[in-house]
């Protein structure tokens, strides 16, 4: 995505619809795209899709997610106009990570709603990237790589991780609060990144976030996951 529209190269039409669908843009997840024909899977392409100047003047006072979130309307309807897409979402039984208290119980410190958060550190909110309620302190390059959370229920910070994983990360702890805690990037892990696709091959999220710390374990399992089905798609014609 560009900062005023969506531009990208030698990319799988697959991979535009997830981000259009999905509430999480980045998670490559497996099967949850049904009915894909055989052409999807080597056709490629190179989408430059630029907004009008008065959307431009608009956005120009919003944060990255929230533009993000502008775009994915206008992409489902480049993919409805030009290759005549129709789908529809179920819900199926899919491979999942389940989000569990470990054996010997959270380490985790319930938020106090008055204290203040970190002075002059970029502060974002997870409700703008679908995660839901919570906020996210970034660590700074030089710095330890942690990030710091404030009053995030588990099942944001579950969301979080699915941005980095090859399905989705459920919530099963069965804990009801909203906590404050470090989250810790684990050393010689690869590189938490959104913006590439995982396959079979890649790290779980467990393998690049420390959840023992936190007095949490992730653990493969089966779950009712959200899935999109393709009722019709067409070869996109050139510009």
């Amino acid at each position: 995505m560009t900062s005023y529209g969506y531009t990208a190269t030698g990319i799988a039409l697959r991979t535009v619809i997830m981000y259009a669908y999905y509430p999480h843009p980045y998670g490559y997840w497996r099967d949850r795209l049904l009915s894909v024909p055989p052409w999807m899977a080597k056709a490629r392409y190179d989408i430059k899709a630029k907004v009008d100047d008065a959307t431009e003047k608009e956005w120009k006072g919003l944060s990255t997610a929230q533009r993000r979130e502008r775009v994915k309307p206008m992409l489902r309807a480049m993919l409805e106009d030009r290759c005549k897409l129709a789908l529809h979402s179920t819900t199926t039984e899919a491979p999942i990570y389940a989000l569990m208290v470990g054996r010997h119980g959270p380490k985790l410190k319930i938020s106090n709603p008055g204290e203040l958060l970190p002075v002059g550190r970029v502060k974002l909110q997870l409700a703008a990237t679908g995660e839901g309620p919570g906020v996210i302190v970034p660590f700074i390059p030089g710095e330890k790589q942690q990030d710091l959370f404030f009053g995030t229920p588990m099942a944001s910070l579950a969301a979080f991780m699915s941005n980095f994983s090859d399905r989705p990360v459920l919530d099963r702890t069965g804990l009801t609060g909203q906590y404050d805690f470090v989250l810790s990037k684990r050393e010689n892990s690869p590189p938490p990144t959104e913006h590439s696709n995982v396959s079979a091959s890649d790290p779980d999220p467990a393998s690049i976030f420390d959840v023992e710390g936190l007095g949490l374990v992730l653990k493969p399992a089966k779950g009712l996951a959200e899935t999109l089905v393709i009722d019709h798609i067409e070869q996109p014609s050139e510009n």
